[in-house]
């Protein structure tokens, strides 16, 4: 793809693979946004498919119509392999945003899915911002697992630690898991 993937997670550069496949395959000239939505939507296990599953978002469904609207493209025949697009670009940047601002170190899916949930334009934001995939939404949703997440490891944390301990602060990077650090502080009984 022309760029140093070494800010990106293992999911997220096999992401960015997947969408210069697809767009090899459909014989596109260029790596578009709608080309990373769809690798992002097949990913077997991944985080999308599963935050899209909390968004009550069928991936598979989502992934049929851009699959369909993508063969309907121009093809280029004889070329390399496709280039980054101007729109993918953006996305891309925006993606970096979001690692910065949620003051991650690498850009992961869940980065990729809210760049493309935000980039107004193009088939990709149709698609998910006519299923009710936001960038708000998507946030919320991150937010729930974490809790969920944190509060299963405060409550086997207080199970285990001894009686007398007035605080304990559990400290959960989410860069390994979700998004951001996130601190809970719990008071237990002396």
């Amino acid at each position: 793809m022309g760029m140093r993937l070494d800010r990106f997670t293992e999911r997220s550069q096999e992401a960015l693979q997947a969408a210069q496949q697809a767009a090899s395959a459909l014989q596109h000239a260029t790596v578009e946004p709608e080309h990373l939505l769809l690798a992002l939507l097949r990913q077997q296990d991944g985080l999308v498919p599963s935050l899209l599953q909390r968004l009550e978002v069928a991936p598979q469904p989502l992934a049929a119509r851009l699959e369909s609207e993508l063969e309907g493209r121009p093809k280029q025949y004889g070329g390399g392999d496709p280039a980054v697009g101007a729109a993918l670009r953006t996305v891309l940047m925006a993606a970096f945003d979001e690692m910065s601002r949620l003051k991650d170190e690498y850009v992961s899916t869940e980065h990729l899915l809210l760049a493309l949930a935000g980039r107004k334009g193009g088939e990709a934001y149709r698609l998910l911002s006519t299923a009710g995939v936001t960038p708000d939404r998507i946030y919320a949703t991150l937010a729930s697992v974490l809790c969920a997440a944190s509060s299963t490891v405060a409550t086997s944390c207080i199970r285990t630690k001894p009686p007398s301990l007035a605080l304990i602060t559990i400290r959960l990077n989410w860069s390994t898991f979700c998004r951001s650090v996130l601190v809970v502080t719990l008071e237990t009984m002396k």
